[in-house]
């Protein structure tokens, strides 16, 4: 990693949304397939505005890495476990009871029982190959009324089903820890959230988007814009970041034509890149090029990347130039 790379990571990484595949490469990272799912998720699922305790890209794609880590499908992670802001504005992780019983219930093995369960009680019991594995773990009201639970949001609503979690979440993390692969995440009413875990923190809510003439005109010009970089190099901006670049900047005039400025710019850079490459094919070859981009990859900017293959242009054509001179003979009297 070169001196000024820091510097370039600040400015290729955007501070509200996660890093894309291609931030990531001009990085010079190589994190695994599953990250690299992760991140592209987490903008579309951030673009689709679905998923309430899942507005931004960077907290989506956290979220579907957690759930990974646990066994999760990445829709299972964005609608099973919640974000949540505790009074001291802490955030923590938090998975619904069902999803953590059917982690438990998949996992060979290990099983859980529902001994007691009432309004008043909860017993559960914790089985490992066939055996109990330690003392039933209890809880009812008098430990929910010591912990501040009690008659709070779910507590007040739904109190059967808080025992049973909050028994479920302790013998989990005392008996099956690798469930949750260590992570620290609550389980449904484990913290003294605000409401319960269906009415999870959705963040503060964007600005309206404008729909006047002049902002469609530039979300029209964006998306044309789009979809010539899309043809020369369909990775440099999927589909779904285009749609949460717009919406993050449909708010204002300003924004959205810094957005199409932008993306006129990443055009131009794609455009320099094409003719490059193109033109060391055009004299040296195919495979000559392809090796040459390869080096330009490493580069950490698209103007980077320009700049190495002109520079392995140039190289080439000189070498081929003095290999093209005729080659004197000497002649007797010379010597």
């Amino acid at each position: 990693m070169t001196d000024d790379q820091p510097t370039q990571a600040v400015e290729v990484l955007d501070r509200d949304q996660a890093p894309t595949p291609e931030q990531i490469r001009q990085l010079g990272l190589h994190p695994s397939p599953s990250y690299m799912q992760a991140i592209e998720l987490g903008h579309v699922i951030a673009a689709s505005q679905l998923v309430p305790t899942a507005r931004t890209a960077a907290r989506a794609a956290v979220v579907i890495m957690l759930g990974l880590d646990m066994g999760l499908s990445p829709s299972a992670a964005v609608t099973g476990i919640h974000v949540i802001e505790d009074k001291d504005s802490k955030v923590n992780f938090v998975i619904e009871g069902r999803v953590l019983g059917a982690l438990v219930n998949e996992r060979p093995g290990i099983a859980y029982k529902v001994e007691e369960s009432s309004d008043e009680k909860a017993v559960l019991s914790f089985w490992r190959d066939g055996e109990e594995v330690g003392p039933k773990i209890t809880w009812d009201q008098a430990r929910a009324v010591r912990a501040g639970l009690w008659g709070k949001g779910a507590w007040n609503k739904h109190p059967n089903e808080m025992l049973r979690w909050r028994a479920l979440g302790e013998g989990v993390r005392i008996y099956f820890p690798e469930v949750i692969s260590g992570s620290r995440i609550y389980v449904e009413g484990e913290i003294d959230e605000p409401g319960s875990v269906r009415e999870a923190l959705e963040g503060p809510q964007p600005p309206p988007q404008l729909a006047d003439e002049e902002a469609e005109e530039l979300r029209g010009e964006a998306l044309e814009i789009w979809k010539q970089i899309n043809q020369l190099n369909p990775e440099r901006m999927t589909e779904g970041r285009l749609v949460a670049a717009l919406r993050k900047a449909g708010h204002s005039h300003t924004e959205l034509r810094l957005a199409v400025r932008r993306l006129g710019e990443g055009l131009r850079e794609e455009e320099a890149f094409q003719e490059a490459y193109s033109a060391l094919v055009e004299s040296f070859g195919e495979q000559v090029a392809k090796d040459a981009a390869k080096v330009a990859e490493r580069r950490g900017s698209m103007p980077e990347k320009v700049a190495s293959l002109r520079s392995a242009y140039e190289r080439l054509t000189v070498g081929a130039a003095v290999q093209a001179e005729p080659i004197e003979e000497v002649s007797d009297d010379d010597e």
